[in-house]
């Protein structure tokens, strides 16, 4: 069976949605600072350009991170990378501005705050 982009979303939503309230139980201050330190740096940049993605990535593996297992944090790397091909691609053209990206940074800031 084929994997379409948004089974791969759904599959990111309730994977990472369980790693975050996991995470809300054993979060450090360290991490905090971690995580505080990527928001501030995706604020006010165009989007979607490589930084901004890096950066995007760089917030979802510090959430699983804070677990501190190696196998989470590869695997919701490679989920994060899957969305980098054609498909996801074209969709990003329609969906992705700096509107949206402002939409997601304060989903991510969102999700720092409930952790």
């Amino acid at each position: 069976m084929d994997e379409g982009p948004f089974e791969l979303l759904r599959a990111r939503e309730f994977i990472e949605g369980a790693i975050a309230a996991e995470a809300a139980l054993h979060v450090r201050p360290i991490d905090i600072e971690h995580m505080d330190d990527v928001l501030r740096r995706m604020e006010d940049l165009p989007h979607p350009t490589k930084m901004t993605i890096a950066l995007d990535r760089e917030f979802h593996t510090l959430v699983a991170g804070i677990l501190g297992n190696a196998v989470l944090v590869r695997c919701i790397g490679e989920l994060f990378d899957q969305r980098m091909n054609p498909y996801f691609e074209l969709l990003s053209s329609y969906f992705e501005n700096r509107d949206s990206w402002r939409a997601a940074a304060e989903e991510h800031r969102a999700v720092r705050d409930a952790i």
